[in-house]
């Protein structure tokens, strides 16, 4: 027999990775009601800080999974060294968990049957996301490629005056370092590649027919993009759509970006232009040539076109409902976080409180340990079944572990019948673990090793009892678990 090792979704990372991402659902959700709230507040003619408050919303729900993610590791580390000291808190805090113990004390049994439920699909879940993350890992690559293969077969424009008017709109804007303009056929509307060598890659036929002021607005807008880094962000907005792809609100505040960042674009095109209606003709031209470019690059035709015609002349005002829809869903945004922290409070404050009454020889226990037997689903019923068995009271960092490895009482109590006079807690996880079976214990301890050491051993060595067995009968009743490995498997 092979020796078995425990399940992967079990080791405390991965149980931690897995429930980073659940929680992100919420988290992410509350993220994309205040963008909504605030961006309904804000002047839709104030592209910046849109677009600013836009990517500092994705950022948010960037750092969030991280920092859970770390107070998961970290309360994971510290079960076994965490004093009752880390329990002391304020009377305002003692206040606050009380309130919210009331708030969601006749939901606390709902709640605990969906982490249930979640715990159960927990591996399910985490494959689902490395393999959604393989996929899209590889549409960035594919689109990063393709964009290099596009700017590898460009070659310079020279037509015309163009050049001298890239390079004039260029000491406009004040860029500070070189842009090459360049021509593809494999381009259909301009496009910029690049961050630290970026171009401008203009489609043949691309200007023809338009005014010299549409062309210096075309290429403005373009430059703009290199002026601000755009494409970096771009990039950067992939990675988290890539990591977070199973949130829709992600792909939304990802979206919003882009379309600030167009408009952001425009503002900038028309410092140089100075004519809105001429460059709105530039971009209905555009339409007409629309096609999909690869998603790392960014290209004139970014966003919707029809929003930046009507913008760009006056016609996007916000309807008044839409401040009242905004006022109202950032109250309600409010109200969801508040109640969402409560309800995880309280649903340890519940926990804490069922678990005092009903848990025998656990009368000290800090606010901490109650918190993580309720976080791990440890029950009361769970951890009197384990401490009825006989093998002493098992600590809170005991019952996490044994209830993370799927030990269940029966387990443990099949093995305490086979006999071993030193069998511990410890020993019943490992040899879980291991897969070492309660009847593999059995035939051993009648074999006449009765340490739970030798009992692993042989397990790990591959040795049967039935071997063991063909051993006593020619005599060798005294051997040591090595020794019988050695009977078995010579070097």
């Amino acid at each position: 027999m092979m020796m078995t090792s425990a399940p992967v979704w079990v080791h405390p990372a991965v149980h931690a990775l897995a429930w980073t991402l659940v929680n992100f659902l919420w988290q992410g959700l509350l993220v994309g009601l205040l963008l909504t709230s605030v961006l309904g507040l804000i002047n839709r003619r104030a592209a910046n800080l849109r677009y600013i408050i836009a990517c500092s919303a994705l950022a948010i729900m960037t750092i969030l999974p991280v920092l859970t993610l770390r107070h998961f590791l970290t309360e994971s580390d510290g079960q076994t060294s965490r004093t009752n000291t880390r329990a002391d808190t304020t009377e305002a805090g003692n206040v606050v968990q009380t309130a919210a113990a009331v708030l969601v004390q006749r939901t606390a049994p709902s709640l605990n049957v969906v982490s249930e439920v979640a715990n159960s699909l927990l591996p399910w879940m985490l494959i689902a996301w490395v393999v959604g993350v393989i996929l899209l890992s590889s549409r960035l690559w594919i689109g990063l490629i393709a964009v290099r293969s596009i700017r590898s077969f460009a070659s310079p424009l020279l037509m015309g005056d163009v050049p001298e008017l890239f390079h004039k709109v260029g000491r406009r804007l004040e860029m500070n370092f070189a842009v090459q303009l360049l021509t593809s056929a494999f381009v259909e509307v301009p496009t910029v590649v690049g961050w630290l060598r970026p171009a401008v890659i203009m489609p043949f036929g691309c200007l023809a027919g338009l005014s010299k002021t549409q062309i210096e607005a075309l290429l403005a807008h373009e430059l703009a993009h290199i002026k601000r880094h755009d494409y970096l962000v771009n990039v950067l907005q992939m990675v988290t759509e890539t990591m977070f792809f199973y949130h829709p609100l992600v792909w939304w505040v990802s979206k919003q970006i882009r379309r600030e960042r167009e408009y952001c674009c425009d503002d900038l095109a028309l410092t140089v232009s100075e004519n809105p209606l001429a460059y709105a003709k530039a971009l209905s031209s555009l339409e007409e040539q629309r096609s999909s470019i690869p998603s790392a690059a960014l290209g004139a035709d970014g966003g919707s076109l029809v929003l930046r015609v009507r913008r760009l002349l006056g016609c996007d005002h916000m309807p008044p409902f839409t401040r009242m829809f905004a006022g109202t869903s950032l109250s309600i945004t409010l109200l969801v976080t508040i109640f969402t922290c409560a309800a995880t409070q309280g649903s340890w404050a519940v926990g804490s409180i069922e678990s005092k009454q009903q848990m025998t020889g656990y009368a000290n226990l800090s606010a901490q340990n109650l918190a993580d037997l309720q976080h791990y689903g440890v029950t009361a019923a769970f951890a009197n079944s384990i401490n009825a068995i006989g093998l002493g009271q098992a600590s809170v960092e005991q019952l996490v572990r044994l209830n993370q490895y799927g030990v269940d009482p029966q387990f443990a109590a099949d093995v305490k019948r086979a006999g071993l006079v030193d069998l511990t807690l410890e020993d019943v996880i490992r040899f879980h673990q291991y897969g070492v079976s309660p009847e593999y214990v059995a035939g051993m301890y009648a074999m006449g090793y009765h340490e739970p050491d030798e009992i692993l051993q042989l397990q790990q060595q591959g040795i049967s009892v039935l071997q063991v067995n063909d051993l006593h009968r020619v005599g060798y009743r005294t051997l040591s678990p090595t020794q019988i490995a050695s009977q078995f498997h010579p070097e």
